[in-house]
């Protein structure tokens, strides 16, 4: 994505009477997706795939709704209605899950790397670059695509980053415990049948790599995940080159971070 767009949005201090602390708040979605991630995978081992699917893409949910709210705590992002819609948007938080999961894929997330961090946003896996263009623009902004993505002068976007914000698994979440009807009144799919065996390890690993990046240990947190768990405090900073206030002006008008902003620290 070009550099315009990647540091056009700028911060806003949340209005006054938004929330003072959100720290109760994580911690209880936390442990709730906790909970989510362990029922899914005792389903899963006793061959209820389907279940287990869906319960496994709501703790993945989970986890991004604790994540969104770090970033509102951590004053990344405004406490607007547009924000709160975000929370509340399924598409959305399979987005932010997508990206954690990008990340704690390539041992970004865990502590013995943290030198491999990159020390400016442009520099992040295209498909995490791609999903905070589209939860940044799409869903906080309210901006159609072609308003912030020129398809002559762009790269294209993800593919599995578009399918995921297309809704693609949200439809699969819907089909593994709902029967869809076509427009004859026929079923469209069948929940009761067993997810096949990849499919349900490809989505048991995801949540796997989501628990891996809030440190969650049997329903167990301490202290503030922001304050307490530096690599989820550097990742709030990485979109900080995204989001936060401007520092220095570009002779083209968008706007660059201060390293000091993109750079996680311990």
């Amino acid at each position: 994505m070009p550099v315009r767009l990647l540091y056009r949005m700028t911060y806003t201090a949340p209005p006054q009477g938004g929330p003072a602390d959100l720290n109760p708040t994580i911690k209880a979605i936390l442990s709730n997706a906790d909970r989510l991630a362990e029922e899914a995978i005792d389903l899963g081992d006793y061959g209820r795939t389907q279940t287990a699917f869906f319960l496994s893409v709501l703790a993945r949910e989970e986890f991004a709704k604790a994540f969104l709210l770090i970033l509102a705590q951590e004053e990344r992002l405004p406490w607007t209605t547009r924000f709160q819609d975000a929370l509340r948007s399924h598409r959305c938080k399979q987005l932010v899950s997508h990206t954690l999961c990008e990340l704690s894929a390539i041992d970004l997330l865990d502590p013995k790397y943290v030198d491999k961090w990159p020390r400016r946003v442009r520099e992040l896996p295209r498909p995490v670059v791609d999903a905070f263009h589209i939860l940044v623009h799409e869903h906080l902004r309210d901006l159609d695509r072609e308003d912030w993505w020129y398809k002559d002068e762009d790269p294209p976007i993800d593919p599995t980053v578009q399918e995921v914000a297309a809704g693609a698994v949200e439809r699969r979440k819907q089909d593994a415990v709902y029967v869809r009807i076509g427009w004859n009144g026929s079923p469209r799919n069948d929940p009761t049948k067993p997810l096949g065996e990849s499919e349900w390890k490809h989505e048991r690993r995801r949540l796997k790599l989501m628990k891996d990046a809030f440190w969650v240990s049997e329903g167990r947190l301490s202290g503030s995940p922001a304050v307490q768990y530096p690599l989820i405090a550097a990742l709030v900073r990485v979109p900080a080159g995204l989001l936060s206030r401007p520092t220095t002006s570009r002779t083209d008008g968008a706007y660059r971070p201060a390293l000091s902003e993109t750079t996680p620290s311990e």
